[in-house]
């Protein structure tokens, strides 16, 4: 059963599911349903393969970060890669044993759709309710990784 909700839809968003056709095809929830399931789609798609150890830099060096976008602002998945390459001092190339200037090179280069997919891992990551109860490796996989071997 779906959960009733209310939402305030942007004017850009409303004309996105118009110019779709969806809103007038399955209404406003199905218009959006469909986008969000397409969206889960395109991103596990376009998730990269790293290493484990990849995975666990970029997650820690992002850690904390908020979304920020919604009416405009910025997104962070668009610049997370900075992170990375600002978390030498931190010591990260150490601690995970992977280059932070190369890592954040190749999250860079990455498309857009690229970076939102490394994003969203880490954000799947760190929201994990079972934060405290898994190893690394099993929260990257429950997070939809894509781990090299």
């Amino acid at each position: 059963m779906s959960k009733k909700t209310t939402i305030y839809i942007p004017d850009n968003a409303e004309k996105i599911l118009s110019a779709l056709g969806l809103m007038e095809k399955r209404g406003t929830s199905g218009g959006l349903a469909t986008i969000v399931e397409r969206y889960a789609r395109i991103t596990a798609e376009a998730t990269p393969e790293l290493t484990e150890a990849e995975w666990c830099c970029f997650c820690d060096a992002n850690n904390g970060c908020g979304v920020f976008l919604a009416t405009g602002g910025h997104d962070q998945a668009e610049s997370a890669w900075a992170n990375v390459a600002d978390s030498v001092p931190d010591g990260l190339d150490e601690k995970w044993g992977v280059s932070c200037l190369k890592l954040a090179e190749k999250i860079r280069l990455m498309t857009f759709v690229g970076r939102v997919a490394v994003w969203d891992v880490a954000a799947r990551f760190w929201s994990s309710p079972r934060l405290n109860d898994l190893t690394a490796r099993e929260l990257l996989v429950e997070a939809g990784a894509k781990i090299r071997k």
